[in-house]
């Protein structure tokens, strides 16, 4: 293998320098919890630093260099990120890159073995600590209700599958399955990117993969000829209203900015035709938003509403979709959803971690601009091009999870389902 692909985005913004890893690898169902508990087992010590709490405080003496992991996914890839964050050369009173890349490595390729194993007392009390939150999990109700949600939205698919695992994986997890995902994470492809004043080239070679060639884009589309409407009786007081559109636009699309402005003016701020609709002038939730997916092609719209309010809220709902299809909504909408995107995109490049993440967002589809194209893109797109974007959005599923059975009588507008 040769050393990873590497792009170093120089800047005095900052008085740290981070190097952020990542690996990208398909996701299978049988290895996802393993994958998930990985990056938790490797952290917790080293060959030469053999306990997390060693570990620790060798970064600690870095003048407080930061190492983290991290496990996500974009459509149906899984990304596995490491990365390091240490004071700049020019600020420390001593050199500190070459050391805190050390670090890095050697919790990526050295990790504490016994035996030439994986230690099993490490294995059993990170999978304890996984259990643990994952039952946490369970009493958070938007939690359990956005994952059933998916589960009937994207039944079918590989979309489906758990990205952090099941419990029943977790509780099975040994060193020998550990061993085998840990040579898939380094065998992976991989990317570097790194941000910050002083130039990490010189000691990257210690990373080694195969170059990253992946698609960030999910395509995989169950075809459903008319929508599904359906309910499941949950044990939490309040109900949740979720309501999933398809849509061809990805990442990768000519009205991607398009759709971005679109989910903004449907439920993306306080001014937003759902905020404004269901909750403030009807009163009938307690939050409701929408969040466009790029990856998948994917518009969800979510509210938490009274059990008795579910019917009524879900029409609501549609509705404004379909008046965002018809354009009924306001130029001053229009500007500030811009006005609010470009904010945000400000706020990415606020912090080197941000700077890094859309580096590699941007790397992964092609794009070669800086933020300033992307926010003159932005500023160019028309209300005729949301409407189109909008246009392309079929309804696909009705959902509620309900402390009671929810059995639908209503019918959404004929331009909202699909023909």
């Amino acid at each position: 293998m040769n050393p990873l692909a590497h792009k170093h985005i120089s800047t005095t913004q900052f008085k740290t320098n981070l190097i952020v890893l990542r690996f990208f690898s398909p996701i299978e169902e049988a290895t996802t919890s393993a994958h998930a508990l990985l990056p938790d087992v490797l952290l917790a010590g080293t060959m030469t630093h053999p306990t997390r709490r060693l570990l620790q405080q060798a970064l600690e003496a870095l003048y407080d260099t930061r190492i983290r992991t991290s496990v996500s996914r974009v459509g149906n890839t899984r990304v596995t990120q490491f990365s390091v964050e240490y004071l700049d050369d020019a600020v420390a009173p001593a050199s500190v890159t070459s050391e805190a890349i050390g670090l890095l490595a050697d919790v990526l390729y050295h990790p504490y073995l016994v035996a030439g194993q994986f230690d099993q007392a490490i294995i059993e009390r990170e999978q304890r600590l996984m259990i643990e939150e994952m039952e946490s999990n369970q009493e958070n109700k938007n939690y359990v209700a956005n994952k059933a949600f998916k589960q009937v939205l994207f039944a079918g698919e590989d979309y489906v599958i758990d990205i952090d695992g099941t419990l029943e994986q977790t509780s099975t997890i040994d060193a020998a399955q550990l061993q085998q995902v840990y040579n898939e994470l380094i065998a992976s492809p991989g990317l570097i990117v790194s941000v910050g004043a002083t130039d990490p080239t010189p000691y990257l070679s210690l990373f080694q993969g195969r170059q990253a060639d992946v698609s960030f884009v999910d395509r995989q589309t169950t075809s459903r000829i008319h929508p599904q409407y359906i309910s499941d009786v949950g044990r939490f007081v309040q109900a949740s209203v979720m309501i999933g559109y398809r849509t061809p636009i990805c990442f990768d699309d000519e009205l991607y900015y398009p759709m971005i402005l679109a989910d903004s003016i449907l439920g993306g701020s306080q001014s937003s035709l759902l905020f404004d609709q269901v909750r403030e002038t009807h009163s009938l939730a307690y939050s409701v938003y929408s969040s466009y997916q790029g990856a998948k092609g994917a518009m969800v719209l979510s509210a938490g509403v009274d059990a008795s309010n579910v019917q009524q809220a879900a029409s609501l709902m549609v509705e404004q979709v379909a008046r965002l299809q018809a354009g009924d909504f306001s130029d001053e909408l229009l500007r500030n959803a811009k006005q609010l995107w470009m904010q945000e995109v400000e706020t990415v490049y606020d912090t080197n971690t941000g700077t890094a993440i859309k580096s590699i967002h941007d790397w992964g589809l092609g794009r070669r601009g800086s933020k300033y194209d992307s926010i003159q893109q932005m500023n160019q797109v028309t209300k005729a091009q949301v409407m189109a974007a909008a246009a392309t959005l079929t309804l696909d599923t009705v959902y509620a999870y309900s402390p009671k059975e929810v059995v639908w009588t209503f019918e959404p507008s004929n331009h909202s389902k699909k023909q």
